[in-house]
């Protein structure tokens, strides 16, 4: 997704937004689960996405979890490829924030099973540090989330406190309004 729509309910305007053609994107897809977190100081939020069938593709599943952090625009993968311990491939899962550090994710088709059914003898709920950008056994419920390394180091800044807007609108973009539109979609 290179291109993004985005209303202010603020200014109730429209905004056009472009990603740069040289950004690492994750492949288009559908059947993917998704979570969001936020910074704890509201300067940016991550939409975390897992798993999937890429569109157009049927027979092409996918097992990485990418962020997309906001009001950035940035996509960052955060499983590296061919990593260890995942659920494996899965389409129509479900995901859900837990201590807003954690994915956990359930159900849907695991295509590693015969017929690419639904995963009945195991491996049927999985936990994601955000955080780590890792799968985990374990659940920490008093481990704070902080913005993964590898996002700080594609958007910018130091966390805490708070992140550089680094978005660039394609309408209304007058010198000034540059920084009074960042600062809207801050929470």
């Amino acid at each position: 997704m290179r291109e993004y729509d985005i209303y202010s309910t603020k200014t109730s305007k429209w905004y056009s937004y472009l990603t740069p053609g040289d950004q690492v994107l994750p492949a288009p897809r559908e059947a993917m689960c998704w979570t969001v977190t936020s910074a704890d100081d509201g300067s940016s939020h991550q939409i975390i996405i897992y798993g999937g069938v890429t569109s157009g593709n049927p027979g092409l599943y996918d097992d990485s979890v990418w962020a997309i952090s906001i009001p950035s625009f940035d996509w960052v993968q955060l499983t590296p490829e061919n990593s260890t311990g995942t659920p494996g491939k899965r389409t129509s899962a479900t995901c859900t924030l837990i201590g807003n550090k954690y994915m956990l994710g359930w159900g849907g088709i695991y295509l590693g099973t015969p017929q690419n059914s639904c995963d009945k003898d195991g491996n049927a709920v999985y936990l994601f540090d955000i955080s780590q950008g890792e799968w985990v056994q374990k659940f920490e419920p008093k481990q704070e989330y902080l913005i993964p390394e590898n996002v700080v180091k594609v958007i910018g800044g130091r966390y805490p406190p708070g992140l550089p807007c680094r978005i660039q609108l394609t309408s209304d973009t007058a010198e000034g309004r540059h920084n009074e539109v960042c600062a809207r979609w801050r929470i």
